[in-house]
């Protein structure tokens, strides 16, 4: 799914997942890579999270327990050898100094065995060759051995998902687009590379130009005009383009009178959840028109408090500014009427009556 900050994607995708949450063949699960960053390699954290979630919303047999510790172990594994492969000769001097534990792992189990052999094989010539030379030797062996870690690890996980009765696996990567360039890049290898495999779907959500500036950022040397090197990759990784419009001065007008209804009687009264059904179940062909405004809550509240009813008054006036000012973008007209309530609700306590409608006049010429 495609749209700016704010445009509405993480919703769109909750929506989702609320969707098939009770789905019992079909497993959906969330990663925000943003809430990792800085602290996890991309790609481990996306797939270490994947495994424990299915650990967590799975009964598992004793033969999916053993496939997931198997996963986890090679999830460690990957991040050492990433870290080879990211710092080649500095990884042979701290193995070579301090063995596995000085790479951050325990020896003696099947995810660290050919690590230990990669990195053996470093120590002994480690006399013998130049230090460029060395890297290059550690870093060639580390790449073979990744390769044929990311075959097994794939058919692992889609036997692990045939053995918990998986028939659709939903991962949901929201907030991609506020990571840094190279995580943006990380996470979308760990799903191409580990991860895509029979029985699961990815739904990402995030501003493509942001995605397209990271991947031009990630292979500035890719012959042909910069702008079509991150358009190529998106289209090579994504199958089902969502680009989600801004909302236009009939739908900024229907969302803030639900707002304003929401905040008068609370988003779980039954007034709320009428105007909704109200707003959502409209003449299809009606598009350009308002969903729900004051008449229509007359209509269907019959008598409206006096707080709610100067609300939606002054909704039918700030909408088209709203809608050419904000962009249509539903987080910035949020915001505006939050900032509004907070400072009638500031000079309330102060003593002072402040008129809305003169109020959010002036707030739309600041």
């Amino acid at each position: 799914a495609y749209g700016d900050w704010g445009s509405g994607k993480s919703t769109l995708l909750k929506m989702v997942e609320a969707r098939f949450k009770d789905s019992p063949d079909i497993l959906v699960l969330s990663f925000n890579g943003w809430l990792f960053e800085g602290y996890e390699d991309a790609k481990t954290a996306l797939m270490g999270t994947i495994l424990d979630e299915i650990a967590e919303k799975r009964t598992l047999t004793e033969k999916a327990k053993h496939s997931i510790s198997k996963l986890i172990k090679r999830v460690n594994w990957m991040q050492a050898v990433g870290s080879t492969l990211r710092f080649g000769v500095k990884s042979g001097l701290a193995y070579a100094a301090g063995g596995l534990p000085a790479l951050g792992l325990a020896a003696g189990n099947d995810a660290t065995h050919l690590l230990h052999e990669v990195m053996g094989k470093a120590k002994d010539k480690a006399e013998k060759l130049s230090e460029e030379d060395l890297d290059k030797l550690i870093k060639e062996d580390a790449g073979q051995t990744l390769r044929r870690g990311i075959r097994e690890f794939r058919e692992d996980f889609a036997d692990l998902l045939k053995e918990t009765k998986i028939t659709t696996l939903v991962v949901i990567v929201d907030d991609l687009d506020r990571c840094m360039p190279d995580t943006i890049i990380e996470t979308l290898e760990a799903i191409k590379l580990f991860l895509f495999v029979p029985s699961t779907a990815f739904i990402l959500g995030a501003d493509e130009r942001l995605v397209k500036y990271a991947v031009r950022k990630r292979f500035p040397e890719l012959p042909g005009e910069r702008a079509e090197v991150g358009r190529d990759y998106l289209e090579k990784l994504i199958q089902f383009p969502i680009r989600i419009p801004s909302l236009g001065r009939s739908e900024i007008e229907t969302y803030i009178n639900l707002l304003f209804v929401e905040k008068t009687h609370g988003k779980k009264s039954d007034e709320f959840k009428q105007a909704c059904e109200c707003a959502t179940k409209a003449d299809p062909n009606s598009l350009l028109d308002v969903r729900f405004n004051l008449g229509i809550a007359k209509e269907v509240f019959g008598t409206l408090t006096p707080e709610l009813e100067e609300d939606l008054w002054v909704a039918q006036r700030i909408a088209p500014v709203l809608a050419a000012g904000l962009n249509g973008n539903p987080r910035q007209c949020k915001r505006f009427l939050s900032t509004l309530m907070m400072r009638l609700t500031m000079a309330k306590s102060r003593g002072i009556d402040l008129e809305q409608k003169v109020l959010a006049k002036l707030m739309l010429l600041e």
